[in-house]
């Protein structure tokens, strides 16, 4: 029950702390929905059909750990993505990307260490990979999303653009 207490508190906390960041908050809910459905349908694949990675018996911890995939995963995605757009320098985003591939990559070995999931047939390298992809298409999204909204004059922050396109 601590877990899943803190596991929602710092979900929050990182939700308050992307509202006032670079990120739209229409963009905030699109990725979020993204990720979330993204993450559920890596829980469904990984737990359901190819039984790589087993839940805990504890409904409390079942629970702690699917929240943590469709709440506190998509925040921390998040926060990359606003740090990431408000960085200018490659090198600078290139580091940022290998920061937050090994911390989302880490964050299943992090429920293994609570209790939460048995990691069956499951090593770090699928983690890594999976979350490299997850991250690449996060920012093709980010920043084709960032076009049509300026192109409906909604980034801007005046919707009479659009009228006059």
């Amino acid at each position: 029950m601590l877990v899943l207490t803190l596991t929602l508190l710092l979900a929050t906390i990182l939700l308050l702390i992307n509202w006032n960041k670079a990120l739209h908050p229409v963009e905030i809910v699109l990725n979020w929905m993204v990720n979330a459905m993204i993450n559920e349908v890596f829980i469904l694949i990984t737990i359901v059909n190819l039984d790589l990675i087993q839940l805990s018996n504890k409904p409390i911890s079942a629970i702690t750990f699917l929240i943590g995939n469709i709440y506190l995963m998509p925040m921390l995605t998040l926060c990359f993505l606003s740090l990431f757009i408000s960085l200018k320098s490659t090198w600078m985003r290139m580091a940022l990307f290998m920061i937050s591939l090994l911390i989302h990559g880490s964050c299943l070995y992090v429920g293994y260490g609570l209790g939460l999931v048995k990691l069956v047939h499951w090593s770090y390298y699928p983690s890594i990979l999976y979350w490299a992809v997850i991250l690449c298409l996060n920012v093709f999204i980010v920043f084709s999303y960032r076009k049509l909204l300026v192109r409906a004059g909604i980034m801007n922050g005046s919707i009479n653009i659009s009228k006059k396109l």
